[in-house]
């Protein structure tokens, strides 16, 4: 005799089925919505880019320094150190120059400079290994401008403040910062020393007799 009746699934097998199927489901839509950029998307040259900039954030650069600000270049000469407290913030007068963009027929010695001074302060992070200095977190203090109206001076610093922004480092060689510190403002840390002599102690011995 043939039975002709169909098996029901059990409970949990269907259960079971159902959840796999969802899980398959799920896996997909969150692989191809959330998928993440990998290395390998990465072009050589932006690689190459990259690790150039990174360098340059490295690198003492030399005076003076050119940034292009407001259709204006703006030359940055080398700063004159006042303090340098406790080796942790920089304050330094340096020369600046403004001047408009060039033309490209026009070279530097060509270009009407106009010439102020800055003041500013800035945080440092020394790297004695690398022998140079970060300078973060600038404030300029004060800009001024000579043979300039007051209407002009105002907008050479708005040019020379955009220019300096406080979030751009400036790397500078330690031992240039050194050289440029006047010994009597140094803020050594001063330590006592003992020059007395050690008080001798001396004995005799008679010999065996």
């Amino acid at each position: 005799m043939i039975c002709t009746h169909k098996l029901q699934p059990n409970a949990f097998e269907c259960c079971g089925r159902i959840a796999a199927f969802v899980a398959i489901v799920m896996t997909n839509v969150l692989s191809t919505t959330f998928a993440l950029p990998t290395k390998t998307e990465l072009l050589p040259t932006d690689i190459a880019q990259t690790e150039k900039d990174l360098a340059a954030q490295t690198l003492d650069d030399g005076w003076p320094r050119e940034f292009a600000s407001s259709g204006h270049v703006v030359r940055i000469f080398e700063p004159q150190i006042e303090h340098w407290k406790a080796f942790e913030r920089l304050e330094f007068y340096c020369a600046i120059a403004v001047a408009e963009y060039p033309r490209d027929s026009e070279t530097s010695a060509q270009r009407e400079w106009t010439f102020g001074t800055m003041h500013a302060s800035a945080a440092t992070e020394v790297s004695l290994d690398d022998r140079l200095v970060v300078l973060s977190d600038q404030q300029i203090e004060s800009i001024t401008f000579a043979d300039v109206t007051d209407e002009e001076a105002a907008e050479f610093a708005k040019i020379v403040t955009a220019a300096a922004p406080a979030d751009r480092p400036q790397t500078i060689s330690l031992d240039r910062l050194v050289a440029a510190i006047d010994a009597s403002e140094a803020d050594v840390r001063r330590v006592p020393v003992e020059f007395a002599p050690p008080r001798l102690c001396g004995a005799t011995v008679k010999p065996f007799s």
